[in-house]
């Protein structure tokens, strides 16, 4: 449980001081999406270089290096696209759950 009162007692006569006293309330549980919510940049932003090396890799000529190098990019593509599933639906869950804990107060 939070304690609202602790954390806006300050008498501030700010027009935005009902703002400023949520936001330090429940700042850890605002902040818990923040986290998912760069991991899927990340993972998005992945994407372009993940499909330009594979088309590099896809006009390159036959070596010993390629089936290793077809393993790496195999395990890369199934990486981000794992990495973007899981990071979404922790980023909708923490999203949804501190708005539901904000409706509640």
């Amino acid at each position: 449980m939070v304690d609202v009162e602790v954390n806006c007692v300050d008498g501030s006569k700010d027009k935005h001081a009902l703002l400023f006293c949520v936001l330090k309330t429940f700042k850890r549980q605002l902040l818990s999406a923040v986290l998912p919510r760069l991991a899927l940049i990340a993972f998005t932003f992945a994407q372009p270089f993940l499909i330009n090396r594979v088309i590099r890799f896809v006009d390159e000529p036959t070596t010993p290096l390629t089936k290793s190098i077809g393993y790496g990019l195999i395990g890369a593509t199934s990486l981000i696209f794992l990495g973007i599933s899981v990071s979404l639906m922790l980023y909708i869950k923490t999203g949804r759950s501190a708005s539901h804990f904000l409706n509640i107060y």
